[in-house]
């Protein structure tokens, strides 16, 4: 079950409408308890490349939330976006990669290069 009451149809329906700072939820409330670990990943990766500095920081926070809730992330995909957010121009996406890439080390067992 997805907390808040949202439902699998109203979150991907949100990505196609909402405003960022409803859209910067999304990422979180998929990744805390997620009803399908690879649909929620997918969310999380495509937020990533969001023109929003909140919804991207969040997508990538999100990742390490994945990293804890399911045990399993896209390595591949999963090291690039958060490499990307360590990189991003804005403060907050890089800070929220930064927690991202603690949460991969700790329970994936990455290594993540600063």
């Amino acid at each position: 079950m997805i907390p808040d009451g949202w439902t699998r149809y109203e979150i991907e329906d949100l990505i196609g409408t909402a405003e960022p700072e409803e859209l910067a939820e999304v990422p979180i409330v998929v990744s805390l308890d997620p009803p399908d670990a690879s649909w929620a990943e997918e969310i999380c990766l495509d937020l990533t490349d969001h023109d929003d500095p909140l919804v991207r920081g969040n997508a990538v926070l999100a990742l390490g939330h994945l990293a804890r809730t399911t045990g399993d992330l896209d390595e591949e995909r999963a090291r690039t976006a958060i490499a990307a957010g360590l990189e991003d121009e804005d403060e907050y996406v890089r800070a929220q990669a930064e927690a991202a890439a603690d949460d991969v080390e700790m329970f994936l067992e990455w290594s993540i290069e600063r």
